[in-house]
Order: C-alpha cells, then sequence, then structure tokens
C-alpha cells in the first residue's frame, strides 16, 4: 500500500493549482486514518485467538514509483507506458493489466526492501 502525502499534494506549485474543492477532498478522505486503521487491523488479526485459524499478517507499505512501468517478470522499465491499460514487456514478452502488474511489482519491491509498516 503506498503512503500518500496529501498536504504535498495540495501544494500549489508555479503554475499550478488545484481548485479548492479539490484540496478539500482529498483532506477529508483521510488517508492517514484508513492507513493507521488498517495496520491496527493487521495486528489484531496477528495477535487476536478469535482469528486462531488466521495467518500472521503484515502491512507491507511501499512507494509506488515506477511500479506500473516496472516489468513483473524481469524487472525492465516500459517508459513508453504512458495510458495503455495493458503493459507489454519488450525483454521477456510478459503482458498484464497495467494496475495487476503496478500491484505485483510493489509487492515485489516491498518483499525485496524488506518493508513492513
Amino acid at each position: 500500500m503506498p503512503r500518500m502525502e496529501v498536504r504535498q499534494m495540495i501544494r500549489h506549485r508555479r503554475g499550478q493549482s488545484l481548485a479548492r474543492s479539490t484540496r478539500q477532498k482529498l483532506l477529508g478522505w483521510g488517508h492517514i486514518a484508513f492507513l493507521n486503521r488498517l495496520a491496527v487491523k493487521c495486528f489484531d488479526v496477528s495477535v487476536n485467538e478469535r482469528y486462531n485459524k488466521a495467518r500472521p499478517t503484515v502491512l507491507l507499505v511501499q512507494p509506488e514509483a515506477y511500479t506500473s512501468k516496472t516489468c513483473g517478470t524481469c524487472g525492465e522499465l516500459n517508459h513508453s507506458l504512458g495510458s495503455s491499460c495493458r503493459f507489454n514487456c519488450a525483454n521477456c514478452c510478459y503482458i498484464a493489466d497495467h494496475d495487476y502488474n503496478g500491484a505485483y511489482s510493489m509487492l515485489l519491491k516491498a518483499i525485496k526492501r524488506g518493508s513492513t509498516g
């Protein structure tokens, strides 16, 4: 799961600004509150005896930079992905939905990095 830096997203940049209503919606969604609640739920499942048949649960927090453009099989970057719905790797011929490939790449990066939240 990526950490969303909402405060940085709504800051004014030179020549760019989000509409006031968009900024208010982003601030109201409470991404950090959701992430914290999810972390507590993962902990509950891991230690609470009423979930005695559940597997240990870990929340992986991973930045999502380049995950949609990185091949989940060979790790090659596809800079020409654009807004395409399909990810096609020219290196190993892997084809997948770009959202699936991005989520899978995030998981692989998090496991490689060993990040737990």
